[in-house]
């Protein structure tokens, strides 16, 4: 059963869901960002701009359907701790660069924070991958 979006949409909740840039995680989070959107929740789901292509049907098919979703995209910043271009995924990255890659992830706090602070709707809840430690210092 879908609410009404009025049901929920009058207490300005506000879901922040931050998944883990993998596959595996980035799907069934992106699953629950719908399931809330379409019950009037306003959802904003963080994510890099490679993963957001990845994506980009459900995307399109949220824009198309008017729901209350916002996908966020945050540049990866690579190269601030030397790993190669275009690394914002663990299927794109080898072995050797997993502890970099979580270090690189890490610096992602900043422009969420940012993020946060500019919405219009103040953050109700944030829902994080238990693979993103540093999130419980943003909530």
């Amino acid at each position: 059963m879908t609410l009404p979006m009025t049901c929920l949409s009058d207490k300005k909740a506000h879901f922040v869901l931050i998944p883990l840039v993998a596959q595996g995680h980035l799907i069934p989070m992106t699953d629950l960002a719908l399931l809330l959107a379409q019950r009037g929740v306003h959802v904003s789901l963080i994510t890099t701009p490679i993963n957001a292509t990845r994506i980009q049907p459900i995307i399109q098919t949220s824009i198309e359907s008017n729901l209350p979703i916002q996908f966020v995209e945050l540049k990866f910043p690579c190269a601030q701790i030397g790993l190669p271009d275009e690394c914002e995924n663990f299927d794109l990255i080898d072995g050797s660069y997993f502890l970099p890659f979580f270090e690189v992830y890490k610096l992602l706090r900043d422009p969420l924070e940012q993020y946060l602070r500019d919405h219009r709707i103040p953050p109700s809840c944030i829902i994080s991958d238990g693979c993103n430690p540093w999130t419980a210092e943003v909530a």
